[in-house]
């Protein structure tokens, strides 16, 4: 005699068929439901996250170095859009940036090269020597890269200016100054049109002491112009 075995369908109460053909009722089991893994609640303010994603899609799209060379030069460019051109690749554009009066005092400092190799990077030192809101720290950083530029020759003409700008800026601190003065490391030629063009105290109270006479003498004709009105500080 052949066993008759009961399919078990989903939803029967769990029969099954023993060996001598009776039917083996067990009780029901219900399972307890499945939960899900609760998830921290996340929530956004449209107020914290708003000026994020202005500020993301508020930034320029630039088509060439030309349309890089505009926004450095604007005085319409925010402040931030500045701090970003200063990280192009044209050196041009960084020169723009050095130029522009609205550029963050903080920022300069990642503009001006360590080694001013090439033309453009010793217009970008010109530029910065001639600031007034460049940070002390800065300037002098300035005076050490402009050290080996000041024998004034055809490769050196920015530096050069450079160099005299920053010893007629009354802003710099005298320190930087000072250290672009000294007979040992500049020639008579630099000191003398420091001389004639600078119209700081300090810095003339210096050049009427020089080694050479002729350097003495023009700082003592631009202290009598000053005296005398002819010149004004």
């Amino acid at each position: 005699m052949k066993t008759k075995i009961r399919p078990r369908l989903h939803g029967d109460p769990g029969a099954r068929s023993s060996r001598r053909g009776q039917s083996v009722h067990l009780p029901l089991r219900r399972l307890p439901p499945r939960r899900r893994p609760s998830r921290p609640a996340v929530t956004l303010s449209w107020k914290r996250h708003v000026p994020l994603i202005s500020w993301a899609f508020s930034m320029r799209k630039y088509t060439g170095p030309r349309d890089q060379l505009d926004a450095a030069g604007s005085a319409d460019t925010p402040t931030e859009e500045l701090e970003r051109l200063i990280s192009s690749e044209y050196a041009f554009v960084r020169l723009a940036v050095a130029q522009n009066p609205k550029t963050p005092p903080g920022a300069l400092d990642r503009i001006l090269p360590a080694v001013l190799e090439t033309y453009t990077d010793q217009q970008i030192a010109e530029s910065i020597a001639k600031r007034a809101d460049s940070p002390p720290a800065l300037f002098q950083r300035l005076s050490t890269a402009l050290l080996p530029h000041l024998h004034g020759g055809r490769d050196s003409r920015p530096a050069f200016g450079a160099a005299v700008a920053l010893c007629s800026n009354p802003d710099a601190p005298f320190t930087a100054i000072a250290a672009l003065l000294s007979p040992a490391a500049s020639k008579p030629q630099f000191r003398k049109v420091v001389a004639r063009e600078s119209t700081r105290l300090d810095v003339l109270a210096i050049l009427r002491t020089d080694v050479s006479s002729v350097v003495a003498a023009r700082a003592n004709a631009t202290l009598l112009e000053l005296a005398a009105g002819k010149v004004s500080p």
